[in-house]
């Protein structure tokens, strides 16, 4: 539950209202199993949006093995 918010706010953050869409899916994920996938997509996002050092930022705090 954590991750979910954190990672939510941290959307919200650096895309505003462009997160919309993939806050919500995120914050209906049960597990991480479901989780991760959006996670990718959101960082992805934040890629495109702005710049790959935003991204590998939000990689490197929701998305460590």
């Amino acid at each position: 539950a954590a991750v979910r918010r954190d990672a939510v706010r941290a959307l919200t953050d650096e895309l505003g209202p462009l997160a919309e869409g993939i806050a919500m899916r995120i914050e209906r994920a049960r597990s991480f199993d479901e989780l991760r996938p959006l996670l990718q997509n959101a960082a992805q996002l934040v890629d495109n949006a702005r710049g790959r050092t935003a991204a590998q930022v939000f990689r490197n705090r929701f998305l460590r093995d």
